[in-house]
């Protein structure tokens, strides 16, 4: 039986269970599977990786403590504005037998929706994910392109998986959970041009998936702590880029690429300025209730995924600037 699990420290703070001052309160409860170690997997940007120095309790720049299961079940319903449960898997023996035990003791008690947070799985891991209550999936693609997957995540990089596999998985989690329930995990400033990374975000939307878009945060202790994060410019127009494929709004015709790097977007201008103005591209993406504050900037910004709408709509003006030489 699973007694411990990590949350974040967001997450430990809305519940009451430690003091701290929240800028954004979540929406959703975030918990992590609490293993004996180390992920086996070894992707070059992640904290949890197998050959990784960094804090053993942080995820990106997000520090989880370790808490009893039992506890946070029983402060999460006292919470307000609780929408959702996310739990984050690291692979280690005996993982997914924890994980399904979590979803379905998170389910009974909590009545909320259940997502997963999951690296490439076979077909069968999939379908318990599903009978343990799970909701919905978000799978850890991170790469948008076969050449970087590999050397980050993949056999080059020591890990578990391969391309072919993650994208048998997403094809396959898309018939487990159906259309619109599966989000895939896509990291902007991981090596992919932009023509690679807006070629896949188009092919996972064609394949009923959803994009969920983080910004590359280089983690002290992993092996891509001396990489830049990309360019804040260029990471707004590939979030009002992906906004629009998921509504229908924009086609591969509609992007023009120079060397790979994305030099305009030419969907209707009706649609833009409507996407633009609503500001909804610009805040977290991930599955409905999800706002995961600050999990790719610090509090005081700049931001790459801001955490409400009204934090978007303060910067607009700021926003519409980094636009602007996008749509000429």
């Amino acid at each position: 039986m699973v007694k411990y699990v990590r949350a974040s420290i967001g997450s430990l703070a809305m519940l009451g269970i430690i003091p701290a001052r929240l800028e954004v309160a979540p929406t959703a409860l975030y918990l992590m599977l609490c293993g004996p170690g180390r992920c086996a997997a070894n992707c070059a940007f992640c904290a949890q990786a197998r050959t990784s120095s960094a804090r053993s309790d942080a995820l990106s720049r997000v520090i989880w403590p370790k808490v009893k299961l039992e506890e946070v079940l029983r402060a999460a319903p006292k919470a307000r504005g609780l929408k959702r449960v996310c739990l984050q898997t690291l692979i280690y023996p005996g993982y997914l037998r924890e994980a399904c035990e979590v979803v379905s003791s998170a389910k009974r008690c909590l009545k909320l929706p259940v997502s997963v947070a999951v690296h490439p799985l076979e077909p069968r891991d999939l379908e318990e994910l599903k009978e343990a209550g799970a909701d919905s999936v978000g799978i850890g693609l991170d790469a948008a392109s076969e050449e970087v997957f590999e050397e980050v995540k993949g056999r080059k990089a020591g890990g578990p998986f391969s391309w072919k596999s993650a994208l048998r998985t997403v094809e396959k989690a898309v018939e487990v959970f159906g259309p619109g329930n599966v989000t895939c995990h896509l990291v902007y400033g991981l090596g992919d041009s932009d023509e690679e990374f807006l070629r896949t975000v188009l092919a996972l939307v064609s394949m009923g998936a959803r994009v969920s878009l983080f910004a590359f945060t280089p983690i002290k202790g992993t092996r891509m702590e001396r990489r830049r994060p990309p360019s804040l410019r260029k990471y707004r127009a590939v979030q009002l880029a992906t906004y629009l494929a998921q509504r229908g709004e924009l086609s591969g015709s509609d992007l023009t690429f120079v060397n790979g790097e994305l030099s305009k977007i030419s969907a209707p201008r009706s649609a833009v300025e409507r996407a633009i103005f609503s500001c909804r591209p610009f805040v977290v993406q991930g599955c409905d209730g999800c706002n995961r504050p600050f999990y790719n900037e610090p509090p005081r910004g700049p931001y790459y995924n801001y955490p409400s709408l009204d934090f978007a709509r303060r910067d607009l003006e700021n926003i519409r600037k980094q636009l602007r030489s996008f749509l000429v």
